[in-house]
């Protein structure tokens, strides 16, 4: 049985509603913390909010992860169950060495990525359901006062962008993240976690809030629409949450109504759109690089060019006749889907 940190036992469900967060983390138990901590180093480090080696950064997640195991209540790792799918996909990934046209590039992704990601599913499996839920709060709320002072205190870097196409430097910031455009991803996916805590307290208030300053601050469109999509998915989920149930279906029907007229508007006025962000309609020949994409797919439907097998080096093909057919060096697609298909193919 793993051991707590203090004598108290740990708090219920109302998470940081009747506790504060230092007392929570008392309460703890050792595989808990290590579950925690695993999570929090694997989130940032991914998003790019810290920088490690790859191999560094494995070993570091593997062994947490590992004392994450090690520590927990065997009765209840017996009766777990695996996440199906994350892990069909990293073995997928793994298997994906042996057809990868870059075995270099595999092996970076393979440390930087999938490493990491067999750690969270090890914590995933040893950690209670509330127990990660307030994890992802943590997470949350911790790297708010961190990006807000990295900012403060390194201004000039953490407010320069360097566009991966044009080369240019944009405006927007970005914290101690590689880019804005992952910083923007990473507070996207905070402000979602910090909305959909139970009821209005001030760490919901504050890290919300936070959060959604600090993505209008990054500049980042992709980050903008996140946020509009988390926001209205807020609005409708908690206007259904006060309908009569009599009446739900007419609510959704006509929320699906003016989702259908508001879609159709912005698609209409996406080029305007596109501008009034700095952007062209091509969304700074992202356009571009989408239509090579789907060439070199329809090559490699199934299974892709495996992982890490393009972009590593420009040189090689099939990564020199896309930079040939859209004109720029580049280094992903700027799209998970493109990525995913690029890659592993269907199958993954």
């Amino acid at each position: 049985m793993s051991t707590p940190l203090m004598s108290d036992s740990t708090p219920p469900i109302s998470d940081f509603r009747a506790i504060s967060p230092l007392s929570y983390i008392g309460a703890l138990t050792f595989s808990e913390m290590f579950g925690h901590v695993t999570l929090f180093i694997t989130f940032a480090g991914t998003f790019g909010a810290f920088r490690f080696p790859p191999r560094r950064f494995a070993a570091l997640t593997m062994f947490l992860a590992g004392l994450c195991f090690l520590l927990s209540d065997r009765e209840r790792f017996q009766r777990v169950h695996i996440p199906v799918f994350p892990t069909a996909f990293l073995a997928w990934f793994s298997i994906s060495f042996f057809w990868s046209r870059n075995i270099f590039g595999w092996g970076d992704l393979f440390f930087s990525g999938v490493v990491p990601a067999m750690a969270v599913v090890i914590v995933m499996a040893c950690t209670p359901t509330l127990a990660l839920r307030r994890s992802l709060v943590l997470l949350a709320a911790l790297m708010l006062p961190y990006t807000i002072g990295h900012t403060i205190l390194n201004f000039t870097s953490s407010t320069a962008n360097v566009d991966a196409i044009s080369g240019l430097n944009t405006p927007g910031w970005r914290g101690s993240f590689v880019h804005k455009n992952t910083f923007a991803t990473f507070g996207t996916v905070a402000a979602a976690i910090m909305l959909n805590l139970p009821k209005r307290t001030w760490i919901k208030v504050i890290g919300a809030g936070g959060w959604i300053a600090l993505i209008f601050l990054s500049q980042a469109l992709t980050g903008l629409i996140g946020l509009g999509a988390v926001l209205v998915s807020f609005v409708i989920s908690s206007g259904l949450s006060r309908t009569l149930k009599r009446h739900r279906i007419t609510y959704m029907f006509g929320v699906s109504s003016v989702g259908l007229v508001a879609g159709s508007g912005v698609f209409l006025a996406a080029p305007s759109l596109a501008s009034l962000f700095g952007k062209d309609p091509t969304l700074t020949g992202r356009t571009k690089i989408w239509k090579a994409a789907s060439r070199l797919i329809a090559h490699e439907p199934l299974v892709g060019y495996g992982g890490g097998g393009l972009w590593g080096d420009q040189s090689a093909e099939p990564t020199r006749g896309l930079v040939r057919e859209v004109g720029f060096t580049i280094f992903h697609a700027h799209n998970g889907y493109y990525e995913v298909l690029l890659q592993l193919g269907l199958v993954g």
